[in-house]
């Protein structure tokens, strides 16, 4: 379990990297010293679903929890709705359509 970014201290961080160290022989990460942590909490919309889509015009948003898993597909549907589509109702892939900012209005 990984300690919540507020408990997390540097000598939990150097036992992350020791541990990953013997996991990924190529790399010296031992050489590697923790200068710092930084905690972030990962965007949760309301309803636990992805927001994607036009926010306003000529603002593109692309906001989920599951950015590890929907981040590649996301990234590739958001930068073709960019480059071909309209900011308006109807323009853009279907699929994306209860993912829109406008549930929210």
């Amino acid at each position: 379990k990984v300690p919540d970014a507020a408990d997390f201290d540097s000598k939990q961080a150097s036992s992350m990297i020791e541990t990953a160290a013997k996991q990924i022989a190529p790399f010296d990460l031992l050489s590697y010293k923790v200068e710092g942590i930084i905690g972030a909490n990962r965007p949760m919309p309301a309803d636990g679903l992805p927001v994607i889509g036009y926010a306003e015009p000529c603002l593109y948003v692309a906001v989920m929890h599951s950015g590890m898993t929907l981040g590649l597909l996301a990234g590739e549907l958001a930068a073709f709705e960019v480059g071909k589509f309209q900011a308006s109702e109807g323009n853009g892939f279907e699929i994306l359509d209860e993912y829109r900012p406008s549930r929210f209005n």
